[in-house]
């Protein structure tokens, strides 16, 4: 089954690396350009800074047309915060982890700097790495669910295409308290090894958690061997110059580029209707991604429901069209993976898609709003199938749920944000 849905996939892709080339070839040739800029020449730091402030508010101006949502002010508002956070990610990206020859650990894509609709289920890690050298990763991942571990040829919004093969926690060899070594190389190692390509700058790690009662993330330490215990020269004004550059280059090929891509994959979708689950170019090697455009007039609710995928782990999970970041999955609950979700008792995993509170599991919260994107995800699925979906009035969920389906209250749902919200602030931010 997973044979046929790659070779599926491959197809797929192949036509949608067509679209999204013609759409970004027919519209936004200024996009392009300042996506793929070569960095700044400029050694004046004045004149650097100048060139950056005028980039950053013409991207200010940019979200403001109609390829992005902006209709209203919460729309506005989302924005502009959305372009400041990506800011934030893009100057700590080229400032604090520039540099491949003393690698460090970044972590990214956080519930405030996310970007590319990136797994609410994840604690993202990115460190700058070049394709000739050997690196240790060091690591505990005593309590993890999984982890993904592959090095890239650069950011997809940047037009860098190219991933290793990932290795994951079966992979890995842990001592009694859960450590290993990984190194990462061109050149085959002993022990546990990841081969990087040669064009390969960007080493990443995904870590799971599929129980959010868990405080205990893992811990990661990456060093490029023959560096330990030495000290990086001092940042040049010239080279302070070039990294602004650089980071004017990511944020605006970040914010263009995600909304592009997407728009141009759902190309041809129906709103609704389930899209059939898929590898990504760039993502791990063994999880496949499928999406629901979602519509929901006032009163309207989508029911979702599927068989056991007999998964490593599955999840569904909200975004918001433009941004792609996911929905506030901190104090809503706007995702749900196969620990979190009820199962009826005819076997049955059934989430809704509405805005208000049906009263039921496996709600998935549309923060009030009437469109939007569900993305569903798969890894080592023995059952990746495609969802089946019912669009039906709020008044009549519970009808299509078993008759002994519990009944969640205010108060455990109220439970629930608590636990979540504990969670997001101890995995990013203490």
């Amino acid at each position: 089954m997973i044979r046929i849905l790659r070779r599926i996939s491959s197809a797929i892709g192949l036509v949608l690396l067509g679209g999204v080339l013609g759409y970004w070839l027919s519209d936004g040739i200024t996009d392009l350009r300042r996506m793929f800029l070569p960095p700044s020449s400029q050694t004046d730091a004045a004149a650097a800074w100048d060139d950056f402030a005028e980039r950053l508010g013409a991207l200010g101006h940019r979200i403001l047309q109609d390829d992005f949502p902006n209709g209203a002010d919460r729309d506005r508002a989302e924005g502009m915060k959305h372009l400041t956070h990506i800011i934030i990610e893009g100057l700590r990206w080229e400032f604090d982890h520039g540099s491949p020859e003393f690698a460090s650990l970044m972590i990214a894509n956080t519930d405030s700097t996310s970007w590319g609709a990136p797994n609410v289920d994840n604690k993202y890690y990115r460190a700058r790495i070049d394709g000739s050298s050997t690196y240790t990763l060091h690591g505990n991942a005593k309590h993890l669910h999984d982890i993904a571990i592959q090095t890239t040829r650069g950011d997809i919004h940047q037009g860098h295409v190219g991933a290793s093969e990932t290795v994951d926690l079966s992979q890995l060899t842990l001592d009694e308290h859960g450590n290993f070594s990984l190194k990462i190389s061109p050149e085959p190692q002993q022990g546990d090894w990841i081969q990087q390509g040669a064009e390969h700058t960007i080493l990443s790690i995904r870590t799971y958690f599929v129980d959010w009662e868990t405080t205990d993330f893992g811990r990661f330490y990456l060093v490029k061997d023959g560096t330990e215990g030495l000290a990086p020269e001092p940042l040049s004004e010239r080279e302070a110059a070039a990294r602004l550059g650089r980071a004017a280059n990511w944020i605006e090929a970040n914010l263009v580029g995600w909304n592009r891509w997407f728009r141009a994959a759902l190309l041809g979708t129906n709103e609704n209707e389930p899209i059939a689950p898929r590898l990504v170019e760039g993502g791990s090697s063994a999880l496949i991604y499928g999406g629901i455009p979602l519509r929901l007039e006032d009163g309207m609710a989508l029911v979702i429901e599927i068989d056991d995928p007999h998964a490593e782990y599955f999840s569904f999970q909200t975004y918001r069209r433009g941004w792609y970041h996911p929905g506030d999955y901190a104090n809503r609950q706007t995702s749900l993976n196969q620990h979190q979700a009820h199962v009826g008792s005819d076997g049955k995993i059934r989430f809704v898609a509405s805005a208000e509170d049906p009263g039921v599991p496996n709600w998935l919260d549309t923060e009030g709003r009437g469109d939007g994107l569900i993305f569903f995800r798969y890894l080592k699925a023995e059952n990746p199938q495609l969802p089946e979906v019912v669009l039906v009035p709020q008044a009549d969920i519970v009808s299509l749920f078993p008759a002994d389906t519990p009944e969640v209250n205010a108060e455990e749902r109220r439970s629930t944000i608590s636990m979540r919200q504990r969670h997001v602030q101890h995995r990013f931010h203490n």
